[in-house]
């Protein structure tokens, strides 16, 4: 079974999120020590009033933490212990598994930069009030913080770039939709993640931005005014770009 959320600490905060999470799937711990491992199942047995030691698995393994998509990292405040664990992770980790840290007093980017690793740094608790609001006001209060996106969406983005993953679009009746793409990919191979006949049979591709498509309305009306772009075989699509794929038979 894939595991949900993996923690690596033993502490305080490390149980807290455990506790946290526990209710609503699958919870793996890993403690340093034996002594860790025991200290850890013993908060738990006390969290919230509830023994929640059976829902989390407490473990001394860290290959326990293989197939866990987030992780959490919650061990002390020591960057070279944290440098250490990380190198332990890279090896042991899914390559697109998630990794967090909830470090408040050594830089985050700096911690990911040690890595090779992208960062997004995000306040938890700023994100639960702002979950609390409406729309309109989610976005005021982002932009007293100069912030334009949610902390999720910057995950996301942030996730997809580092997989070299694009979105590009797709724009007629009825709907406008969105494909991922690898990044840098052909025209035809960008085509085919639609339907594999359209990278057998490609043509040509018309291509757009968003705020030109939203600018002109359609498509027909670009395609009218001459404002589409024709990219042949050897155009690599970007992300963003809008896109009509030319498909013979």
């Amino acid at each position: 079974m894939e595991e949900r959320l993996g923690i690596a600490g033993s502490g305080t905060i490390a149980c807290g999120l455990a506790a946290v999470a526990a209710p609503h799937g699958e919870v793996v711990l890993w403690a340093r020590s034996d002594a860790s491992a025991a200290r850890a199942r013993e908060q738990l047995r006390g969290a919230g009033g509830h023994d929640l030691a059976p829902d989390v698995r407490v473990t001394t393994h860290l290959g326990a933490l293989a197939n866990a998509s987030f992780v959490v990292e919650a061990i002390t405040e020591d960057p070279t212990a944290k440098a250490d664990l990380y190198a332990q992770l890279h090896e042991t980790l899914k390559a697109d598994a998630v990794l967090a840290t909830t470090t408040s007093s050594l830089s985050v980017r700096e911690l990911a930069a040690a890595e090779s690793a992208p960062a997004i740094v995000l306040s938890a608790r700023l994100e639960a009030e702002l979950g609390e609001l409406e729309e309109h006001e989610q976005a005021e209060m982002r932009a007293g913080y100069g912030i334009d996106e949610s902390g999720l969406g910057r995950i996301a983005r942030a996730v997809w770039e580092a997989g070299g993953l694009i979105t590009y679009f797709t724009a007629g009746e009825p709907e406008v939709r969105a494909w991922p793409c690898e990044r840098d990919a052909p025209a035809p191979i960008a085509a085919g993640k639609i339907h594999t006949d359209f990278e057998k049979h490609f043509i040509r591709a018309e291509v757009t931005s968003v705020d030109e498509l939203v600018a002109a309305g359609s498509m027909e009306a670009l395609r009218a005014a001459g404002k589409l772009r024709v990219e042949g075989r050897d155009y690599r699509v970007q992300d963003g770009d809008v896109v009509f794929f030319r498909i013979g038979r």
